[in-house]
């Protein structure tokens, strides 16, 4: 009944039909092409980007031609002339980088690293060295290198030609920052090791007699060594030795009065108990005016400060104990210099201590062995037999039979 659909036999029959007439497609290959991967082909890229870049070269070369572009055959200034300009840059990661070289560069190349060859560097490193003054005090130095006067209400400017005769007031009469000892930032470290690189640059520079006669004709130099002594702080300590031994080297060439703040501040670093300090102010003051003919005169120093000095000549200390004697040779090279001397010390403890140095390390030689040293000085034994002539062969053996001729030979 109803549709011949329904009938079960019939969907059989044709399901049947179908599935025996039923043929697959022919299966074709697939046209697909490999996609290109800096893994698997680098070289393509490699060739791509070298053609982007001689595209963009060329470009450039058409458009600026006849000129000298960077990395077109100019390989740039040498490390030198880099680390002077980023000095110079102000910038801090630049500095950085300036000071780390230039450490390493006057340290192992400081017998040929010379200042006149770099117009401009020794000024960058000084100017550095002055900051050191912006991290205690409310003051930031500029150097004024115009007619040399200064406005008179200008207290952090210096005179870059003649020198500040007045450095020590002006830093004095600013307020100092308030530090904690303990804790610092770290932009006060980063500050601090820079201008204490700027120091040991300049201190490793001076050392080659060239770069000392360049910088003491610098009177701004003379500005920061007062500047570094006249801070207290412990902090300072360590550019406080560079700026002596860098003092040491240039004091040569200095030819200055008992009023200048310089000759001050050296007087006053004698009163430290630091022992390095000591030793190097004395050698840096007996150096003043060295290379001068005229006789330098060593004036206003104080009592308590040669007192001391024949109490330390007393100590088994060789580098102090020289030191002191050095500042007393210069000392009484004036005769003046001789009496204020004789009032202020005991004289005749200082003379027996002078006389006991007289023998220092002296050994006793007895007089027979100073004579002994002498015949075998003056007559020395010979190295080579003399050649006898023919008669006093002759006669050795005509007149001696052996072995009493052995012995006349």
């Amino acid at each position: 009944m109803g549709n011949g659909l329904s009938n079960p036999s019939l969907l059989t029959n044709g399901t049947n039909t179908t599935l025996a007439n039923y043929e697959p497609r022919q299966q074709y290959p697939l046209s697909l092409k490999p996609v290109t991967t800096p893994a698997n082909n680098p070289e393509y890229y490699r060739n791509k980007r070298k053609l982007q870049q001689d595209a963009s070269v060329s470009q450039v070369a058409k458009k600026f031609k006849g000129l000298m572009l960077p990395g077109s055959g100019f390989i740039g200034p040498n490390i030198y002339v880099r680390a002077q300009m980023a000095l110079q840059s102000g910038l801090p990661e630049e500095e950085q980088y300036a000071l780390h070289h230039l450490v390493k560069i006057s340290h192992e190349r400081g017998d040929k690293y010379r200042f006149d060859q770099f117009p401009g560097l020794a000024e960058a490193l000084i100017h550095k060295v002055l900051q050191i003054s912006n991290l205690f005090y409310d003051i930031d130095w500029t150097v004024n290198y115009g007619d040399g006067q200064n406005p008179q209400d200008d207290n952090d400017v210096l005179n870059g030609l003649y020198g500040t005769s007045d450095v020590l007031q002006r830093l004095k009469a600013r307020s100092e920052l308030e530090l904690n000892d303990n804790l610092q930032d770290t932009d006060f470290i980063q500050s601090l090791g820079r201008v204490i690189e700027a120091g040991l640059v300049i201190r490793n520079m001076v050392m080659l007699d060239e770069n000392a006669q360049y910088v003491a004709r610098l009177p701004v130099l003379r500005d920061y060594l007062c500047i570094v002594l006249g801070i207290s702080h412990p902090a300072v300590t360590e550019l406080q030795h560079y700026a002596l031994e860098t003092a040491e080297q240039v004091s040569a060439y200095y030819q200055i009065d008992s009023k200048d703040p310089y000759y001050q501040s050296l007087l006053a670093q004698l009163a430290s108990r630091d022992r390095g300090k000591l030793v190097t102010t004395l050698r840096t003051v007996a150096r003043l005016g060295m290379r001068y003919p005229e006789n330098k005169r060593l004036e206003d120093v104080p009592n308590d400060l040669l007192l001391s000095l024949c109490e330390w000549i007393m100590i088994d200390d060789d580098e102090l104990r020289s030191a002191c004697l050095d500042f007393l040779f210069q000392f009484t090279s004036v005769a003046d210099n001789v009496e204020v001397l004789s009032r202020s010390v005991n004289t005749k403890a200082l003379v027996r201590q002078l006389a006991k140095l007289l023998m220092l390390n002296a050994k006793e030689v007895s007089r027979m062995e100073s004579l002994r040293q002498t015949v075998e000085n003056d007559d020395p034994q010979p190295t080579q037999v003399p050649r006898l002539g023919r008669e006093m062969i002759e006669f050795l053996l005509n007149n001696y039979e052996e072995p009493v001729r052995s012995s006349h030979w």
